[in-house]
């Protein structure tokens, strides 16, 4: 590498010609390119793994929480004797 600027600077345009040149060749850049494809596959699929688990973990919380509910409120209905829909022999 020289250490004159101007032969610096005339190196760098050279590069950035041969670069710009084989940038027009793109099989060259073939395997990058499947390399990007892999990872927009692949974070593409993380996030829909994401949101797929936000509606399971949302239907999970949803059902656990109207059998609590359910739980808890039939042993004090029949404590106070709130007349229920069904017989005391099927929900006991």
């Amino acid at each position: 590498m020289p250490n004159d600027i101007k032969a610096v600077n005339e190196f760098i345009v050279e590069k950035d010609n041969q670069w710009k040149s084989n940038m027009e060749n793109k099989d060259e850049y073939a395997p990058y390119k499947e390399v990007y494809v892999r990872v927009l596959k692949t974070s593409r699929t993380k996030f829909k793994a994401y949101v797929r688990f936000q509606r399971h973990n949302k239907a999970s919380m949803a059902i656990i929480t109207f059998s609590s509910i359910i739980l808890l409120t039939v042993p004090l209905a029949q404590a106070f004797n709130i007349p229920l829909k069904y017989n005391q022999n099927v929900i006991n």
